[in-house]
């Protein structure tokens, strides 16, 4: 519980700071690196994440593409879960390594092919 309150008050503080237009800069708008952007964030437990990629989805920031590509590897408190019970710490970045790859491919594949 502690961890979760740390990151949601560090997220919020960022988003407070750094502002809209820096997030566009850093979300890469109408680049096709988008997803593999928005997949990175997705992995942050927590669920403002979510909320923060469907708004820049509805806002025209994200492509579909990318917001699908952050919300497939936004398994939310499940990877603390993991880390926390799982020793292996090789493991569990294999994990990680292959719940990036696929959202970000499957939002690349979707942004290439311009689904809506």
């Amino acid at each position: 519980a502690l961890f979760i309150l740390i990151v949601s008050f560090a997220l919020g503080i960022v988003m407070e700071f750094v502002g809209e237009d820096i997030l566009h800069k850093v979300l890469l708008t109408n680049s096709y690196a988008q997803p593999f952007v928005a997949s990175l964030l997705g992995l942050i437990p927590n669920c403002s994440v979510s909320v923060a990629l469907i708004e820049l989805y509805s806002e025209g920031v994200l492509s579909f593409g990318a917001a699908c590509a952050g919300l497939c590897s936004g398994a939310g408190i499940g990877l603390a879960v993991l880390f926390k019970t799982n020793k292996s710490f090789k493991e569990n970045m294999r994990i990680v390594g292959i719940l990036y790859a696929t959202s970000a491919m499957i939002g690349f594949f979707l942004m290439l092919f311009n689904v809506q």
